[in-house]
């Protein structure tokens, strides 16, 4: 027996391509590696900027917003694995 999201990614996938042309879907799973090393350069400067941000500021206010990029943008180096 397959798992619910197993079966139900079956029928979204089949909805997809009833919605959208063979063409569009191959160039929306096309890989551009310059697309990837700009998201990774703009993470990396968000994580610069919240971490030099923490050093510089002793505002608490300031800290909770900062450590929230901080932590999103950590997570996200995880996803672009």
């Amino acid at each position: 027996m397959a798992s619910y999201y197993s079966q139900h990614a079956v029928a979204v996938k089949h909805q997809i391509m009833a919605a959208l042309d063979k063409d569009v879907v191959k160039r929306l799973h096309k890989i551009e590696p310059w697309k990837h090393f700009l998201i990774v350069g703009w993470q990396y400067l968000l994580l610069a900027g919240a971490t030099l941000g923490l050093i510089v500021n002793d505002n608490p206010w300031i800290w909770i917003p900062l450590a929230f990029i901080q932590g999103f943008t950590i997570f996200n180096f995880t996803v672009l694995l």
